[in-house]
């Protein structure tokens, strides 16, 4: 959505029991704190890792593998349940049986 600057992106999920099609609306906040989160990632872990391993430092990259939780994990999750929770369900399929429900 941000990419192609889009209000709404209708999300196709899989799964060996059937299929779900849900549209998800653009959050902004959402996207600002995912981005933050990505940029300090990049910058703090995987380019400084870069240059030590152009370097021939491969014995000192692991001073930059991230932990594996950031501390902004828990909100990341908040916010990723109520965007999930405000979604809506566009189609589902259960053992060849499709149902259709109206869009918002």
């Amino acid at each position: 959505m941000e990419v192609l600057d889009r209000d709404w992106v209708d999300l196709y999920c899989w799964t060996q029991n059937g299929s779900t099609i849900f549209r998800v609306h653009r959050d902004r906040q959402y996207w600002q704190l995912m981005t933050g989160i990505l940029q300090e990632f990049w910058w703090e872990n995987v380019i400084p890792a870069r240059e030590l391993l152009l370097l021939g430092k491969e014995q000192d990259v692991k001073v930059y593998e991230p932990s594996s939780t950031h501390r902004q994990t828990g909100l990341m999750i908040v916010k990723s349940l109520k965007l999930a929770a405000e979604s809506e369900l566009l189609c589902r399929e259960i053992a060849g049986e499709i149902n259709f429900f109206k869009p918002k």
